[in-house]
């Protein structure tokens, strides 16, 4: 039994020693990269009188911009209008690589979306309604470094924007609010 241990034991370091080699030929690479996410959150926008929350909405996106502290201004998103459905989990909707602005740092992140919105619900399937403000900003100064990952989500506050009654099986939608937030970020 020892004589197995022992060799378990000298195998177990030949692999770490064949590993720890590999590394230290291989080349690291960082990058800087924005990720931002948009998600439903189940906090009621003002002056909305629902009494539920839908199961998804629609969204298209238009332009995401960066400005950065010395007037410069990036497109983070400048494709076509994109479409897509969100629940109450994020989904990653731009990702962009902040080689450009590194060792700058930003002054605000604009996400534009259409103003027009689709939502679903229990009894509606084709709810829509109107952004009152369809563009996003976050305006917290972001400073870029090497390797820097900055991680930002737009909160569509949707509580309350659905009114459903049960009985008539039917509902009607009222626009949700965007926020966007700090998600997780690091280097």
């Amino acid at each position: 039994m020892q004589l197995r241990t022992n060799n378990l034991f000298i195998l177990c370091l030949g692999l770490v020693s064949l590993l720890l080699g590999g590394c230290s030929s291989a080349s690291v690479s960082l990058t800087s990269k924005l990720t931002i996410g948009m998600l439903g959150v189940y906090t009621a926008p003002p002056g909305v009188g629902g009494n539920n929350v839908p199961r998804s909405e629609g969204f298209k996106l238009i332009a995401a911009a960066i400005n950065t502290s010395d007037g410069q201004t990036f497109a983070a998103y400048d494709g076509a209008a994109t479409a897509f459905t969100i629940i109450n989990r994020p989904q990653i909707i731009v990702e962009y690589d902040l080689t450009k602005v590194v060792d700058l740092t930003i002054s605000s992140v604009s996400v534009q979306f259409d103003s027009a919105i689709t939502a679903s619900g229990k009894y509606n399937a084709a709810m829509a309604a109107t952004l009152a403000n369809a563009t996003a900003t976050y305006t917290v100064p972001l400073s870029i470094t090497t390797g820097k990952a900055v991680r930002l989500n737009v909160g569509v506050h949707w509580k309350n924007t659905v009114t459903r009654d049960d009985g008539g099986k039917t509902e009607t939608l009222e626009a949700p609010v965007l926020e966007v937030t700090s998600g997780d970020s690091g280097s």
